[in-house]
């Protein structure tokens, strides 16, 4: 079996509810990658993926919410292994809030400077720009990526270089 491409855009051309379901998938999946985009930017590729890690988490929660609206015709039902699943996403919670340092674990030194490190500042500037060899000074680069001299004028643009 194989996919007709003609044999689709018939089924689209003869079906308004096609069309719009497919243009409503290709917006909704257009702002997601943008907003990934934009997270990366303004903050690091850490925190696109731990972003990237509660997806599953809005996903099941919205399959379960669809089961009970629509008396389970559409989504998902809460069975035995949903405990399993609902486990294993709280142990993301919980993991992620420890990597962030929001949640300290008894028994482990945490050094209060090195998480001092993932400050907004730190983390909407490139990776690059913070290493030794960089010649911009970090406090200089603001949170767009302009660098700016000594009187705020502006220098160039550090971001997508």
């Amino acid at each position: 079996v194989y996919e007709n491409t003609q044999d689709t855009f018939n089924m689209m051309s003869e079906s308004s509810l096609i069309v719009i379901l497919t243009t409503t998938y290709v917006l909704v999946i257009t702002v997601y990658n943008v907003s990934a985009i934009y997270v990366t930017f303004l903050l690091d590729s850490v925190w696109h993926a731990i972003l990237d890690n509660f997806r599953p988490i809005g996903v099941w929660m919205i399959q379960l919410i669809l089961f009970q609206l629509l008396n389970g015709e559409f989504g998902e039902e809460w069975v035995t292994a949903s405990w399993l699943q609902l486990f294993g996403l709280i142990v993301l919670l919980v993991g992620t809030a420890v990597y962030n340092g929001n949640i300290r674990l008894p028994g482990f030194i945490y050094d209060s400077d090195r998480m001092n490190e993932f400050n907004s500042a730190n983390l909407s500037t490139s990776p690059f720009l913070r290493s030794p060899g960089s010649r911009i000074n970090i406090s200089t680069v603001d949170r767009l990526g302009i660098e700016r001299s000594e009187n705020n004028e502006r220098i160039r643009s550090t971001s997508f270089q």
